[in-house]
Formats: structure tokens, C-alpha cells, sequence
């Protein structure tokens, strides 16, 4: 039901899940939105789109053992399917979407920025589940808590914009140097 109310919203938002071209998927610990059940089988949740994944998270997952998060059966599905595309340490999507490792929350963890003009932001995946995880030192769920940490407090410090995917409206903060400042995603349609 979650992922046809998520395709419905999409949808209804003016990007049905047949327009969508390319996927980053920052790790793996579940399916997200990269796969859907058809009958019993895993097929792409967006049909026409081409799944980018950091080459290690998929070797770790696939190839080197004891790696298995939920959504593993998923991503051997759609690399079946011809849809998974491995990239490495640094890989841009387009001029202004750059897909970067981090590692420490898994093998492979993955972070997205954008930068438009002179505006620059990431999308942290899950190296902060909240806004507060940028303000402690460590906080379990990683894979190397203490790495997350250093990643984190150094993307906190950089002045960007950070996205987290789970955080609650807005969904994005900056660091003044003193604490975490919510802000709106820009109205700006150019940036």
C-alpha cells in the first residue's frame, strides 16, 4: 500500500512512475521505491528508469558474503531486469547532481549534490535520520559509527544545505555554527 500511495502521489504530482529516467539509490536496507512486486516477482518500480548504485554497496550485497540487508533479493532482481548501474567513488548524474561515497552507515553509502548557481545542497541518505543526529557525536544504525560521525560533522560544517530523506518538514537544514536551522526548500524554480 505504501508504495502505491507513494506512485499515486507521484502521479497526481505530474511524474507518473513510466517518466522517470534515472534513480540514485544512496544504499540499500530495504526497497525503497527501487523495486515492486508483480506477481511475486521483483520488477522496477520506475519502469523506464536506469538505477544507480555505488559499486560497493552492490559488491558487498552481491559478491563479498555476509553483507545482506533487507532489499538484497530486490537488487539481484533488477540487475537481472538490466536496470542496475554501478558507479564509482565520484559519479555525475548531470552538471549539477553528483553522486559522491561516503561509506560508514554501509559498505557502499552513497550522498547526492546539487548545485545551482551559487546555491549547493546534499542529500545526506541515512548518515542523519534527524536533524539532532548532526548535532551529537554518534548514534547507532551505522555500519562505522564513528566514520558517520566524521562524515556528518564534516558535511554539517561545509555550510551547505543538508537534505535529509526522513527528516520532518521541511526536510532540510543548515548549520549556523551553532545549531541545525530549518529551512524551506527554495521557491526559487531556477535554482
Amino acid at each position: 500500500m505504501h508504495q502505491e500511495g507513494f506512485a499515486a502521489a507521484l502521479a497526481a504530482a505530474g511524474f507518473p512512475r513510466d517518466s522517470i529516467d534515472v534513480v540514485i539509490a544512496s544504499h540499500l536496507d530495504g526497497i525503497g521505491m527501487i523495486a515492486w512486486a508483480d506477481d511475486g516477482r521483483w520488477t522496477p518500480f520506475f519502469p523506464n528508469a536506469e538505477v544507480l548504485i555505488s559499486r560497493r554497496e552492490y559488491d558487498a550485497i552481491v559478491d563479498d558474503g555476509p553483507y545482506r540487508p533487507q532489499g538484497s533479493d530486490a537488487l539481484v532482481a533488477l540487475h537481472a531486469h538490466g536496470v542496475v548501474t554501478k558507479v564509482g567513488e565520484r559519479h555525475a548524474v548531470t552538471p549539477e547532481v553528483t553522486i559522491r561515497f561516503t561509506g560508514a552507515h554501509s559498505p557502499g553509502h552513497q550522498v547526492v549534490d546539487v548545485t545551482s548557481g551559487d546555491l549547493d545542497a546534499t542529500m545526506i541518505g541515512h548518515l542523519a535520520l534527524s536533524p539532532l543526529h548532526c548535532v551529537i557525536d554518534e548514534f547507532g544504525g551505522h555500519n562505522e559509527p564513528t566514520s558517520a560521525a566524521t562524515v556528518l560533522r564534516a558535511l554539517r560544517d561545509s555550510g551547505r544545505l543538508l537534505v535529509g530523506p526522513l527528516w520532518p518538514a521541511p526536510g532540510a537544514a543548515r548549520w549556523t555554527g551553532r545549531e541545525m536551522r530549518p529551512e524551506a526548500p527554495s521557491e526559487n524554480p531556477d535554482a
